[in-house]
């Protein structure tokens, strides 16, 4: 059964005050029950919405949980998507000697596409 737009609103308010707070939450499966994807995203992109409207700049999209191997882990079954705004990105970062076998300090999943790209129909964060 859909979550209703309250329920999805109490969530993402949830959510919203412990991010302001810097203080954690329970997790609002209990608004939203454990396995309604499209509640999630609802959730995701009300919050996603309010820190544009805060001034943020939708800079990218991120894709996660794209190893099979990891979704089995997880108990999941397709990866997820979400927006990265101006303010998680480093603008900067050391070169990494350490490491000369790989010489991309981002793992594939994290990358920011150009936000002129069209997203997938089913990336809920447009």
């Amino acid at each position: 059964m859909p979550v209703d737009t309250a329920t999805t609103e109490a969530a993402a308010d949830r959510r919203w005050a412990a991010a302001v707070h810097r203080t954690p939450c329970p997790p609002v499966r209990d608004l939203i029950g454990s396995d309604d994807v499209a509640a999630a995203y609802a959730v995701a992109s009300r919050n996603v919405a309010r820190r544009l409207a805060s001034g943020a700049t939708r800079v990218g999209r991120k894709i996660g949980l794209t190893s099979e191997a990891v979704q089995r882990q997880l108990g999941v079954g397709t990866p997820d998507f979400g927006a990265l705004l101006d303010d998680m990105v480093v603008r900067s970062a050391p070169a990494r000697s350490s490491s000369p076998a790989r010489s991309d300090p981002w793992p594939s999943s994290a990358r920011a596409t150009s936000s002129r790209r069209r997203s997938p129909a089913s990336d809920p964060c447009v």
